[in-house]
This record gives structure tokens, C-alpha cells and sequence, in this order.
């Protein structure tokens, strides 16, 4: 083999090892919440910490999932944070929007999204059709 035949099987080995990197990467990256997902999860955690210490939600009340798209916010809790019944769970999804807003939004006339939708989930299946 030529010097040609071994830097072009060289460079090929680094384009693959790279392509490789990249994707591998990204999967990683789509399962690993995002920055401000991190930050919403700290401030519902630190909400349902306070509605557990009152009674207003079970001890066993937890949230599975953050995903955050521009201005729509997807929240799966288990089917503990509704254990209360659906007035109590409203009261504290009250709360949890109100805290959420400011860390989506910003402060001030300046905010960067105007309204965010909510999806709320329990379990997974959408609180529509959720079972009281």
C-alpha cells in the first residue's frame, strides 16, 4: 500500500469515529434534561416538598418528567400528586404555574414568551382523561 491508500483509510477512520461521536452524542443530549428543565424541576420539587409538608398532596407525590419546547411545558407527575382529589390538585397546579412562569418567561415587560401552554400528565395519560 501507498502513502495515498493509508492517509485516505486514516481520514476515513476519523470521519466515522466522528460521525460516531456526533450522533451518540445527540441521543445522549435528548435524554438528559435541559438547563431550564433542571431549574423547573428544582422549583415543583421545592413546591411539592411545601404541599407535603401541609397535607395538601401525598408524601409519595413526585414529578416523572420535565420537557420544555419554546413555550410549551409537558409535566408528568405520578399518580400520588392527585391522591387529594381534583380541587387540591388544581390549588397546587396554581402553584406550580405561578412559580414556573418566571423562570420560563423572565421578569419584567421584556419576558420572552407571552403565554406558555401547559401538558399535564399523570402517569403519562393526559390529566383530560384522567380518572378522579
Amino acid at each position: 500500500m501507498n502513502i495515498r491508500t493509508h492517509v485516505i483509510a486514516g481520514m476515513l477512520v476519523l470521519l466515522v469515529g466522528a460521525g460516531f461521536f456526533i450522533f451518540n452524542k445527540e441521543e445522549k443530549t435528548n435524554n438528559v434534561e435541559s438547563a431550564i428543565e433542571q431549574d423547573v424541576r428544582t422549583a415543583i420539587e421545592k413546591v411539592i416538598v411545601d404541599a407535603k409538608s401541609v397535607d395538601r398532596i401525598s408524601p409519595r407525590a413526585a414529578i416523572n418528567s420535565i420537557r420544555i419546547t419554546q413555550q410549551v411545558i409537558a409535566l408528568d407527575f405520578n399518580q400520588e400528586v392527585a391522591s387529594h382529589g381534583q380541587a387540591a390538585f388544581e390549588d397546587f397546579f396554581r402553584t406550580i404555574s405561578n412559580v414556573i412562569h418566571p423562570i420560563i418567561q423572565g421578569d419584567g415587560i421584556d419576558s420572552t414568551y407571552s403565554e406558555l401552554e401547559f401538558i399535564i400528565r399523570i402517569n403519562g395519560e393526559p390529566l383530560e382523561t384522567f380518572s378522579w
